[in-house]
This record gives C-alpha cells, structure tokens and sequence, in this order.
C-alpha cells in the first residue's frame, strides 16, 4: 500500500506529516505513536484496546479511541499511515513544540464553513452577519475549480460537513453545482436560504444530488414578515419555493428565529411545515447582535426564556407529531458541548475570496484573516502558527481582563473562544467571553487592546 502519511521523528519527537509535499499536520504523545503504529499495522480498535490494557490498564480504552478519532481519515484505505519510527527513542511529548508549529488537534477541519458572499439583499432584523446591501454576489471570486481542489485535500483530512453560508449564499449562480462537487468528494452539504427556490434552482439542486436544504422562515403571514425581514410577500415566495422543491424530490427544513416579534408567529410556522411536511422544524433563539440592521434595538427583540421556548417546542410536537421539532443548541450546550467556538478546533471558515478568517460574525476585521485557500493547501492553512495565535491567543495579551490569572485559562483555549461574545460585551478580543460568570474590571488598558470596534 502506498500510504500517504508518514509518522517521524524530529527532535525525538513523533510528528504526522503528508508525504506529498512534507507538511506536518499532528504532533504525538508517545502513547499515541504506539496506538497510531498499532491501527496502521491493521488492529482494529478492540484489538488495540486489549494490547494496551496490560501496559497502561483501563485508561487504554480512552487513548485508542481518541487516536481513532482524529486519525481514521488518514488511515481509510487508499490513504494510510506509515509508522517507521523507533519508539524507544522517543522522549516525551512537548506541547509547546506542537504549537509553536502552529500543529491544531486534528490533522485537518472536519468541517469546511465557506462564506459565499457577504452580500445580502434582506434586512432581517436579528441578522448578526452585518450583510453588505445587495442583490449580487460580485464578492464571490473564489472559484468552482479552486473549491473542488479544496474539498479533494479537505476530505483526505478529515472533512466530513461543508456549510454553505452568506449573508445569502445563492446569490452565487453556481451554488447547486459546487453543492453536488462537494457530494463528489464525499462531504454532505448544508446550506439555509431566503433566496426564492426557483424550478431551475430545485431542479439543479436535485441534478446534483443534494437532497435536503433549509428554509429560513419566521412568520407566515405577510405583516409580520414586513417587521421581521422588509419584506411582506417573503411568505407567498416561501410557499411556491417549497411547491418547486417538493416538485424535484428535494425536501426541506424550516429555520425559525424566534423574537419578542413573532413568537405567537411561530404557530403558524409550526403548522405550515407540518402540512407542507417538512423534515425538520428548528427553533432558533434570538441573540442580540452589535450592529442591529435597523431601528429595532437588542432590548426589543428580547426572545423568550429558554423554558418558555422548551415547552413551545413540546407544544408543537404534540399538535403536529409528524413534524419534528427541535430548540436549536448553540456550541457549548447540550449536544454540542465539545467546544464554544469550533473554528480553529474542528472547523475551517473562509471567505469569499477563500481566505481563512477567525469569526463569521465579525468578516469586516481583516486582522483576523488567515492564509487564503486560492494560493495555499487546506493543511498549510489549519496549521499556520500565525492563524494558531489568532485561535489561541498568549496569555499576556489578556492581562487587563480576570482571564490572565485563571486557573481556566488553557481550558478556555482548548474549548474554543468566542471572540465575538468578548467584543460584544467588554469591546476588547482579548476578555471574558460567554461561558464566563465572573466578573470583569471597569478598566481596561488601551496599550492591551489592539483590536477594537
């Protein structure tokens, strides 16, 4: 077999790199060598599992399946990892090395979130994505063939999801086609829209072989509609959008933002996807935004309580039980709890232009960009050491805020920051973000505060 992998030693170390072109991608513990040569040699999980039980005793279950976890995209065949290195001479594992070399947790993202243009021609009220004004997508230079080679390195990394997003991302002519490239590679694609699905866009979308999209759709009636998005016939263009999806066999979910305006809406909602049998019905919370596109403020779209949107969504199960219904879960809760922010952890966002960026909530700051796609691989760019300094920033970056001295410091970092939360509330990157309850000084030293709003 023709492994494109190779483990080796630096420094006595035990890195993964790729063959092809040199580039490392993971950074090993000693253990991790061991159970990593154990998989490339062929042992299944249990056989691994039983080898090391006998060294390390009942911890040996949680290493293999960790190890499986971030490297069984590099072993499928066709793929492979060779482990030539001399065990014994390996020392211990040095995280600092690892990031100095700017070496992520994964050898590569597992989800590819591509902002396809930042253009959008809606003005939602509880919009968080600050959309240039627009009906076209002149930003989205990056192109079809640039966006195959991408999901070709992407999927050997470990790609599994790729998020089709905007402001409006049909704006882009193409859409259904790269949508159908992507399937190609082998990763799913999910995209939410209020673009009209015209007959040509669902047939072009069922030709590709995508088989579900997502509507965003938070009344139904024309009044509301009129407040919550400008537009007052969005919902009669909703309902000849579903009649030509279900036309070409492409079936669909309903994405409900539920504000202190249309929360008695969402019945409504509720009943017209349930009629119009959509597969899913998401109920989203409203979270306030820095820069509200119009003059509804943050206070006065306050959302329901999460109890109260809890017993919404039991409600509506039981009037519509064909109809799944579900309350959205943001990272750090719920099922989603692995990380608060996974950009940088397991999820790569670019541009339209193809650059790397940090935040999809915060795409005007270039200071946070990263490598651009168009002119560097998939792994040059999630292992960049610069980008890594964005994800993680240094400690001493945060010594006007309570996080410097934390003992969760490190914690916060490996879970995921969220920038935008940190900017929200205290107007600084580099400061407590949403999953923190302490307290915060009133001060905070401009010389600290390299990036502000």
């Amino acid at each position: 077999m023709n492994q494109l992998f190779e483990v080796v030693q630096r420094d006595r170390r035990a890195y993964v790199v790729r063959r092809t072109d040199q580039q490392f991608v993971a950074a090993l513990t000693r253990m991790e060598t061991v159970v990593l040569k154990l998989l490339a040699d062929g042992a299944d999980s249990d056989e691994a599992i039983k080898l090391l039980e006998s060294v390390i005793g009942p911890t040996a279950e949680d290493v293999v399946r960790r190890v499986e976890a971030r490297f069984s995209s590099l072993l499928k065949e066709g793929r492979g990892i060779a482990v030539p290195v001399a065990l014994d001479d390996l020392e211990e594992f040095n995280p600092r090395a690892a990031a100095e070399m700017g070496l992520r947790e994964y050898p590569g993202p597992r989800v590819l979130h591509w902002c396809v243009t930042r253009f959008c021609p809606r003005r939602c009220v509880y919009c968080y994505a600050e959309p240039l004004q627009g009906g076209h997508a002149t930003d989205a230079v990056i192109t079809r063939e640039e966006l195959n080679q991408i999901f070709a390195e992407a999927v050997t990394l470990g790609a599994e999801h790729l998020l089709v997003a905007g402001s409006e991302p049909l704006l882009r002519k193409d859409v259904p086609e790269i949508m159908g490239d992507a399937l190609l590679h082998g990763i799913t694609p999910f995209i939410t829209t209020k673009h009209p699905i015209t007959r040509d866009i669902a047939t072009r979308l069922a030709t590709a072989g995508v088989t579900h999209i997502s509507l965003s759709v938070d009344s139904v009636a024309p009044g509301p509609s009129l407040q919550l998005i400008g537009s007052e016939t969005y919902p009669e263009q909703v309902r000849r959008s579903v009649c030509n999806l279900k036309e070409a066999g492409v079936e669909y979910s309903v994405q409900s933002v539920v504000t202190a305006f249309n929360k008695d809406e969402i019945y409504g909602v509720a009943r017209f996807a349930a009629e119009s049998k959509a597969r899913v019905m998401q109920v989203v919370p409203f979270e306030p935004v820095r820069r509200p596109l119009t003059n509804v403020t943050n206070a006065m779209m306050t959302a329901p309580a999460v109890d109260e949107l809890e017993e919404l969504v039991e409600e509506i199960s039981a009037l519509y039980p064909d109809l799944k219904c579900e309350l959205f879960e943001k990272l750090g809760s719920g099922d989603r709890a692995a990380y608060n922010c996974d950009i940088g952890m397991t999820k790569m966002f670019f541009m339209p232009d193809g650059t790397v960026h940090r935040c999809y909530k915060l795409t005007e700051d270039s200071s946070l960009n990263g490598k651009n796609l168009r002119s560097c691989s998939v792994a040059s760019a999630w292992h960049d050491p610069e980008f890594g300094l964005k994800i993680s920033p240094p400690k001493h970056l945060y010594a006007s805020s309570n996080c410097e001295p934390c003992s969760r410091f490190d914690n916060c970092h490996k879970e995921g920051r969220c920038i935008y939360q940190a900017e929200f509330t205290h107007q600084n990157y580099f400061a407590p973000d949403r999953t923190c309850d302490g307290p915060y000084p009133a001060e905070t030293s401009p010389a600290l505060v390299s990036i502000r709003r």
